[in-house]
């Protein structure tokens, strides 16, 4: 599976539908999108890499970026994006670790330009769920279901994401 964007510029009337990343046999599961402006953030399990693949496009979605693999996310699930509003120009994605059976948070305090090593948010899963990440300013809110207790949790963050509070 390729990963594919389909745009339109007449308000949902037609699509045209193009190729973001065709590199690999299977590289589109589990794909999050925000939008700043004309600028689109996209990430992305690659299964051919076994990380999350990050890529943006500034032109909204005309052209993008190479993708570049995040280091320290291997085998990752449960993907969600969100570029931060009202601050830094922080981009950050929550997800399920599937080796180490946690929910982890990775950040890119350069709008995609760098990535700083995962942070655990919460330990103890057993399945990649889907996350929900939102980000306001310097705060963070990270929503996931523990499989274990049968719980949805929130883990909160007031510094951009380098700690959590559950």
């Amino acid at each position: 599976r390729d990963v594919k964007m389909a745009i339109s510029t007449d308000n949902g009337a037609t699509f045209s539908v193009q190729t973001v990343d065709g590199g690999g046999s299977d590289v589109g599961d589990w794909a999050s999108l925000d939008k700043d402006g004309a600028t689109l953030h996209l990430a992305y399990r690659n299964a051919t890499t076994q990380r999350i693949s990050y890529t943006q496009s500034t032109d909204s979605g005309a052209s993008w970026n190479a993708p570049v693999d995040i280091g320290g996310t291997d085998f990752a699930g449960g993907i969600s994006l969100d570029k931060a509003s009202g601050g830094p120009p922080v981009v950050g994605i929550s997800y399920f670790d599937n080796v180490n059976d946690q929910w982890e948070f990775v950040r890119s305090t350069d709008d995609g330009g760098s990535w700083d090593a995962p942070v655990v948010v919460a330990a103890g899963g057993n399945f990649p769920e889907p996350t929900s990440l939102k980000m306001d300013g310097t705060r963070a809110h990270f929503s996931y279901y523990d499989s274990v207790p049968g719980d949805l949790m929130l883990a909160t963050s007031t510094d951009t994401g380098a700690s959590w509070t559950t």
